[in-house]
């Protein structure tokens, strides 16, 4: 069936989708019973799959904002997110928003991941290799921009240093679908780290609260992503109403394409753990 549609992102996200709902329903379509510590762990690592799959569009967004043309309706020269706020700039405020619900996400993951991790390397030494899935894909990640410098320095500059990270490029395509693939190589990775065998039943009930945690983050940042695109219709239109994916800043299609994406790892997160909830509230 790939065979006969182009490889686009929709279907590689239809195709991972479905991989993913067969693994999280793999007991049922055995016929073997899951256990309900079992499903608030699968749940959990749920939450930690949508909360890459927004940092991924976060990544995006930041590209499609920092240094362009926004710079001047959020006020250039602005010290950095959470640094300063500007609640008299919409435009800036709704990206302050999107930055605290993101450091939000990283700290409750680290608050309730912390322990899960502690937890699978004493108890699984066979899967500590596994912890080093996310900072091989980090420098995997960084390759391309280092190669292309590289090809700058010795070209004397015919090399264009830019050209990888415009959005809508042939070659800012091809880096964020690299920058998917080391995403999802790395989460891949954690997630069979923190197998069934590797955790206890005491810190998974611990994550549980934490995840919710990042689950609302990560609700928060879409939130705070639309409202900065209603801002920027009404701020910027000749910018934001481009109805185009190559002018190398943010448009309408673009931030349809980012909140997508968030609004989809968002749900997924909030839907995984209301199903879980009431049996974590039988363990309490």
């Amino acid at each position: 069936m790939l065979e006969q549609q182009r490889p686009t992102l929709a279907a590689l996200i239809d195709v991972a989708a479905g991989a993913l709902d067969a693994h999280r329903h793999l007991d049922e379509r055995t016929g073997r019973p899951r256990s309900p510590i079992v499903t608030i762990q699968t749940a959990i690592l749920t939450v930690l799959c949508a909360y890459a799959a927004c940092v991924v569009a976060l990544m995006h967004f930041g590209t499609l904002v920092d240094d362009g043309p926004y710079a001047f309706n959020m006020a250039a020269g602005h010290p950095g997110p959470l640094l300063e706020l500007d609640l008299g700039n919409p435009l800036s405020a709704a990206a302050d928003a999107l930055a605290a619900g993101a450091i939000g996400a990283a700290l409750f993951l680290l608050v309730g991941g912390a322990p899960l991790a502690v937890t699978a390397w004493t108890r699984a030494p066979h899967r500590r290799r596994l912890f080093l899935g996310p900072p091989l894909a980090g420098v995997v990640m960084l390759v391309p921009p280092v190669v292309t410098l590289v090809a700058n320095v010795m070209s004397n500059g015919a090399v264009s240093t830019t050209a990888i990270f415009t959005a809508g490029t042939l070659l800012g395509t091809a880096y964020t679908v690299w920058i998917l693939a080391c995403v999802v190589a790395g989460t891949a990775a954690i997630v069979r780290a923190l197998g069934r065998d590797a955790l206890d039943e005491r810190r998974v009930r611990f994550a549980f609260l934490p995840s919710v945690g990042v689950a609302a983050s990560l609700v928060v940042m879409t939130v705070a992503t639309v409202a900065w695109g209603v801002v920027a219709h009404f701020r910027a239109p000749s910018l934001f109403d481009a109805v185009t994916l190559q002018s190398g800043h943010a448009t309408v299609l673009w931030l349809v394409l980012i909140v997508g994406l968030m609004a989809g790892a968002s749900a997924t997160a909030v839907r995984a753990l209301l199903r879980s909830a009431p049996l974590r509230s039988a363990f309490s």
